[in-house]
């Protein structure tokens, strides 16, 4: 509510309304209507900020954020058409990933069970590389090996734990998360995967 007393314009409407339309990002969180907390809105401009700036992530997500929302609401002429394309395509890493986990969908694995709490850090890096044509076709058709390597991952590493329950803003967890994922899903997938760059 904050940044959008802060920064109002016209991309800052359409992620308010796109959130609100989006059946799969409130199934996902549980919702049966928008977020009062407004969850589903900022959750939406973590997707975008993501897609468009990790190599400019200073490690300050409320600036990121912020900047993200300054950058589309003066640019939005320019940038609308690509940024519903790829609301599209969040719309759809969300539907792979519940596809994949079910009712587990962005929740860490403790060793024997899926927490109940839907994770913020696990959310962002399912849906950064689930938006891939390639990457989502191939997790479908191996789902199991998916769910396996996600597993694997929670139980065997460290770094990756903490980069999605202890320290999750920082430019070290976020890039931890993200390459740590990508590889995972790299090799469950056997196909190559881009790592993209975070910070500068």
């Amino acid at each position: 509510e904050l940044r959008q007393a802060l920064h109002p314009g016209k991309f800052i409407d359409y992620v308010i309304n796109k959130s609100a339309e989006s059946k799969p990002l409130a199934a996902a969180l549980g919702l049966e209507k928008p977020d009062f907390r407004m969850r589903d809105v900022e959750l939406f401009i973590r997707y975008f900020a993501f897609q468009y700036f990790l190599p400019s992530y200073s490690g300050n997500l409320k600036s990121f954020l912020d900047n993200t929302c300054k950058h589309f609401n003066v640019n939005w002429d320019k940038v609308e058409e690509d940024i519903q394309k790829k609301a599209v395509a969040l719309d759809t890493a969300i539907e792979t990933t519940v596809s994949i986990f079910g009712i587990d969908s962005f929740r860490k694995w403790d060793g024997k069970k899926y927490e109940n709490r839907f994770n913020r850090a696990i959310f962002d890096v399912m849906v950064y590389y689930f938006t891939e044509q390639q990457i989502m076709k191939a997790a479908i058709e191996d789902k199991s090996k998916v769910v396996k390597g996600f597993k694997n991952l929670c139980e065997t590493n460290a770094d990756f734990i903490k980069s999605i329950e202890v320290t999750t803003k920082s430019i070290g967890a976020t890039k931890a998360r993200l390459t740590l994922w990508g590889e995972a899903l790299s090799q469950a997938l056997s196909i190559k995967i881009r790592i993209p760059k975070v910070g500068k």
